[in-house]
Parts: structure tokens; C-alpha cells; sequence
């Protein structure tokens, strides 16, 4: 359970600090460039991917525990 807990936490941690680096972006969007924009677009891809990979990993812990 210790494990689960913990991967929860790193999670709901990594979550909170995507959406906090997100509206920092966006509000470098309405205020930058182009390339600006780009950059930003693909940070978030990034951080979508790796949000997925961990929703992945908890669905297989959680499935493997019951």
C-alpha cells in the first residue's frame, strides 16, 4: 500500500506542478511570439504524454494489487 500511496503523491505532485508551469505558459502566449507559441505546444505534448504514461502505470499497480 506504501508504494501506492507514494506513487499517488509523486503524481498528484507532478500534476499540480504541469498546471502551475501550463498557466505560467499561457500566459507567456498571450504576451510572446510565434516561436514562443511552438515551444509551449510542444512542452504541453510533453507533459500530456508523460501524464498518460503515469495514468498507465497506476491503472497496471491498481490492477495487479486486486
Amino acid at each position: 500500500m506504501k508504494k501506492i500511496e507514494r506513487k499517488i503523491i509523486a503524481s498528484l505532485s507532478i500534476l499540480i506542478i504541469s498546471i502551475i508551469v501550463g498557466f505560467s505558459l499561457l500566459s507567456l502566449i498571450y504576451n510572446g511570439s510565434a516561436l514562443l507559441e511552438a515551444i509551449v505546444a510542444i512542452v504541453v505534448i510533453v507533459v500530456l504524454i508523460v501524464l498518460l504514461v503515469l495514468l498507465k502505470n497506476f491503472y497496471h499497480s491498481f490492477k495487479d494489487n486486486n
